[in-house]
């Protein structure tokens, strides 16, 4: 057991050590005439979006219009039930009445005491056709009415069996049903994250029109890299190691996959820390811009270069801004202040850490910026589940 427990130790070792190891994938630039063209491509992506949301709706329709026949075949059968255990009852009560009559004949005749009233009835005949007259009507009646039972029981058991069969087929339908809804709850899981993206790219796009416009403004040509021209234009710090982006904290959601408190791909950390809490720069770098989405709250955006490596560190959930863009900032400076702003279930700060300059080299919310979105954890020395009250740094 101890070693198991070694050997898991070891490899929880290699997969935190090893993505460190990995050197920084440097993102390759795009000129003024390549974003823009990215640009135009993210724009036909919002189209096709809205088409496959149509086409999504239209499949919650026809689920729903499922859904619906379905509703109504087992309120049907549930009147069919309803109408078979009422004729049930009334076959039933008919039984138990033709019973009685053949009580009364048999008492009559006390035919299970003796035969002498039968005798004398059937004997009593003035004439040999009357006597067998007497004979059948006595025996015919007592029969008539033993087959009336038989018939009523089984027309009984012939409800019950419908009522059970009825039964199995509600119990198919609601399964039909069960699966119906949950297609319904994918579909509409889709339609929200089709509707998300849609969003998110439209804001990205306006950001990167703005940021390419202003680039042109200022004289970029249309075959020089983005990134260059803003580098020419813009003094920007290079700086050695990333740092924490606050004096304390504690880690309160990690980088990757999750299912709480939203399903999907969780793009940074979150670090659990009360509104008003200051946030520092991660390293020296330049403000690229600030901003107010829905679902990051309000959001700082810093460029950096780390030994000649380009990153875009990213502060969501903010309460407030301490900055400017165009602002040059190092790991002292203050750049906002904690909050619970967007979608957001607490204060906390959500930290993103990308490979090069996002809305440069890539728009904001595109699949190229959700692809270059590091573990923080990777760059920055964060103490596991435990609090820290020190910056201390830590990057590879």
């Amino acid at each position: 057991m101890n070693t198991i427990k070694k050997l898991f130790k070891i490899f929880l070792l290699i997969i935190l050590i090893v993505p460190m190891m990995i050197p920084p994938q440097e993102v390759k630039g795009k000129t003024i005439n390549g974003l823009q063209q990215e640009i135009n491509d993210a724009k036909k992506q919002i189209e096709e979006n809205k088409n496959k949301k149509q086409l999504t709706q239209e499949q919650i329709q026809t689920v729903n219009a499922n859904i619906s026949l379905i509703d109504k075949e087992i309120k049907d059968g549930e009147a069919k039930v309803i109408a078979l255990n009422e004729e049930s009852i009334k076959l039933a009560n008919k039984i138990e009445e033709k019973k009685e009559e053949i009580k009364k004949i048999i008492n009559f005749f006390q035919l299970s005491n003796g035969e002498e009233t039968y005798l004398e009835y059937v004997f009593g005949a003035a004439t040999f056709t009357d006597f067998i007259y007497r004979k059948a009507i006595t025996e015919q009646l007592t029969k008539y009415n033993k087959n009336l039972v038989k018939e009523f029981d089984e027309m009984i058991k012939a409800n019950r069996k419908k009522t059970e069969e009825i039964a199995e087929q509600e119990k198919e339908l609601l399964k039909k049903q069960a699966n119906l809804q949950s297609e319904i709850v994918k579909l509409r899981y889709q339609t929200n994250l089709l509707e998300k993206d849609t969003g998110d790219l439209e804001d990205g796009i306006l950001e990167a029109q703005k940021t390419l416009n202003d680039l042109r403004r200022l004289g970029c040509g249309e075959n020089e890299e983005a990134r260059a021209c803003y580098d020419r234009l813009n003094t920007l710090p290079v700086d050695t190691q990333f740092w924490r982006p606050t004096n304390t904290g504690v880690i309160t959601s990690y980088f990757g996959p999750r299912s709480y408190p939203y399903v999907g791909f969780h793009y940074g950390i979150d670090i659990g820390i009360p509104i008003g809490t200051p946030v520092y720069a991660i390293a020296a770098g330049k403000v690229a811009s600030f901003n107010y989405w829905d679902g990051t709250g309000y959001v700082v955006y810093v460029y950096h270069n780390i030994n000649g490596v380009k990153y875009t560190s990213v502060y969501e959930h903010l309460d407030r801004y301490n900055t400017y863009v165009g602002a040059i900032v190092d790991k002292n400076t203050v750049i906002a202040y904690s909050g619970n702003t967007g979608y957001s279930t607490g204060p906390h700060l959500h930290l993103s850490i990308l490979n090069g300059w996002a809305g440069i080299d890539y728009i904001l919310w595109s699949n190229a910026y959700y692809n270059n979105n590091l573990n923080p954890i990777t760059k920055i020395n964060f103490p596991h589940g435990q609090y820290w009250h020190n910056r201390t740094t830590w990057y590879k």
